[in-house]
């Protein structure tokens, strides 16, 4: 079985293009956790769990996940088989890394917006601006560098704006022997223009994906599109 669980849908930065502002956040509570633990329990024919933990920002309730976590291991009897977490990574610090190394993650997704300069513009601490790329950055590599087997997937986020930072994001990280479990790859941001019935001007659509398909191919990967 496979179980997506977001802990909030509250988050801490403030991305104009993300659904997150339109709506009320909401956060796990003990009466939910329950809730999961009597789910999985009535699973019976079920015998391993893997999980992926989303959001909001799922680290604004990592001591959740490792109440979550230690829950499904001491009070169900499935096995816990694989596990990832969708994250910005601005909160990853020490204490959230041991919280990874206790839980057994194997694979975290981390979302940018580019380069600095792009980043900086767009994914921002909420209420008060301040730009993240840079924390970002030394987060993935405090974290790749504590737990080398982990994978790191990295998402770039790009539309008509930044089209050409997936590449240089890219060599940035692909270049190097102590990168070699960060993954980066591109993602298509879908904005709606006012009304919701159409893609705003800065979406790339399908059709103009021919550019971005060669520059990554000049790049040498060979990672795939994806979309939002």
């Amino acid at each position: 079985m496979s179980l997506i669980i977001a802990p909030t849908t509250g988050c801490n930065f403030e991305c104009p293009y993300c659904f997150e502002p339109k709506k009320n956040p909401r956060s796990v509570t003990k009466e939910t956790i329950d809730k999961i633990i009597d789910y999985v329990n009535n699973q019976k024919e079920i015998e391993t769990v893997s999980l992926t933990w989303y959001g909001g920002e799922p680290l604004l309730m990592a001591a959740e996940i490792e109440t979550i976590h230690k829950r499904l291991k001491s009070e169900t009897e499935k096995k816990i088989q694989y596990q990832e977490l969708i994250s910005n990574a601005y909160l990853i610090d020490d204490h959230v890394i041991a919280i990874f190394k206790e839980i057994g993650l194997d694979r975290i997704q981390i979302s940018i917006d580019g380069i600095k300069e792009n980043h900086d513009k767009t994914r921002f601490l909420k209420g008060i601006g301040t730009p993240t790329f840079d924390r970002i950055m030394a987060n993935i590599e405090k974290l790749a560098e504590s737990m080398p087997e982990l994978d790191i997937s990295l998402r770039v986020n790009i539309n008509r704006n930044n089209r050409d930072d997936f590449v240089k994001i890219y060599d940035m990280f692909r270049n190097e022997e102590r990168h070699r479990k960060i993954y980066p790859y591109p993602g298509l941001i879908r904005e709606d223009a006012t009304g919701g019935n159409k893609l705003c001007y800065s979406s790339i659509n399908p059709s103009e994906l021919t550019g971005l398909y060669k520059n990554s191919t000049n790049a040498g990967t060979t990672s795939a599109v994806t979309t939002r």
